[in-house]
């Protein structure tokens, strides 16, 4: 990140944009959306999918569904509409069009393959596994995860094994298996601490929140609500 802020004035644009994908990843949406705005009506053609890209998965986020749509229509080249149609696979698994969202997450996992794009195709296939989840398929789901997350660490994707721990750990809370789930949540902490992901903690903590509630362990619950409000408050204070 700080080597991008020094290299702004080369080219603002193209590195505004690359600013913006690490806002992405890490969830910082505020600033997400800031950055998309200082560059709106300054970026060139050869640009402008990447550009369509995150405004897409920010309105998404927003929940703006026809600025999102709007986005996403724009988006031409096939890197940019694979990586779309991993976000877009949501709507699909939520609206229980479980052949649609297959169909292009099977597409995106390929063309990712045959352009040596691991952490995309990672991507893709973890939420094929989120797909699975939702089918009922819990043993393949649960495979699927495990080996994406075996694969994120062998790649140092680190981020992207934080996320899919939670993910696990949201399977087996499905599953009521609140032992394995406070394992997987605990994980996702440890490498989000690691990261100093503040809002990856703080999804990490809410999950164990509702662990610790349903075992009794009220001491840990209370403590780390503390902690969530304590962050809550301060991004309160922060986007004011």
């Amino acid at each position: 990140k700080f080597l991008i802020i020094e290299n702004l004035p080369r080219d603002p644009v193209f590195f505004k944009l690359k600013l913006i994908h690490i806002y992405k990843e890490r969830t910082e949406y505020r600033q997400m959306k800031q950055t998309i705005e200082e560059i709106r009506g300054q970026v060139p053609e050869s640009m402008k999918d990447e550009f369509y890209y995150f405004n897409y998965i920010y309105s998404e986020k927003t929940s703006d569904i026809n600025r999102a749509e709007s986005f996403y229509k724009k988006i031409q080249t096939p890197l940019f509409i694979h990586l779309a149609n991993i976000k877009h696979s949501d709507r699909y698994i939520y609206e229980g069009n479980y052949t649609e969202a297959e169909d292009i997450l099977n597409k995106a996992a390929h063309y990712f393959y045959r352009q040596g794009f691991k952490k995309e195709k990672i991507e893709a296939q973890s939420q094929m596994a989120k797909l699975l989840r939702e089918k009922q398929k819990y043993s393949q789901s649960e495979k699927l995860y495990k080996d994406m997350f075996i694969k994120s660490e062998i790649n140092n994707f680190h981020l992207l094994s934080a996320n899919i721990s939670v993910d696990l750990g949201n399977l087996y809370y499905i599953l009521e298996n609140f032992d394995r789930a406070e394992l997987w949540y605990k994980q996702a902490h440890k490498i989000f601490k690691n990261l100093k992901n503040i809002n990856g903690i703080f999804l990490a903590n809410s999950n164990l929140v509702e662990v610790y509630k349903i075992n009794g362990d009220w001491q840990n619950a209370k403590k780390l609500l503390q902690s969530i409000l304590a962050y809550d408050k301060d991004r309160k204070l922060i986007d004011s």
